[in-house]
């Protein structure tokens, strides 16, 4: 090994933090799942949206009124999706509906 160690831990406990910390986040992923409601309309005929709800917005519309400005307040990468966005997810997708995509 080259240097001096960054930790005391062994390999052993490592892989076992590990373990640990996958067990963790698919608890913590299921019960955001659940919370949420997401995956309810398969289980269940009462959890399903809705057959009267409104039409689902644009792609664009989405993307302008609810993405961009969320993108802004909070990732540095927020210029380059733009970009991203306006030179080629937008001329192909922004006239469409979500459930149309």
């Amino acid at each position: 090994m080259c240097g001096f160690p960054v930790t005391d831990f062994s390999e052993h406990e490592i892989h076992q933090l590990r373990g640990e910390n996958d067990v963790l986040r698919r608890a913590i992923a299921d019960l955001l799942v659940n919370s949420q409601g997401l995956g309810r309309d398969k289980l269940s005929p009462e959890h399903a949206a809705p057959t009267d709800a409104a039409p689902p917005a644009t792609y664009a519309s989405f993307i302008s009124e609810r993405y961009l400005p969320w993108s802004r307040a909070t990732k540095r990468s927020a210029p380059w999706e733009e970009i991203i966005l306006r030179c080629h997810l937008l001329p192909a997708f922004g006239h469409l509906r979500f459930d149309q995509i």
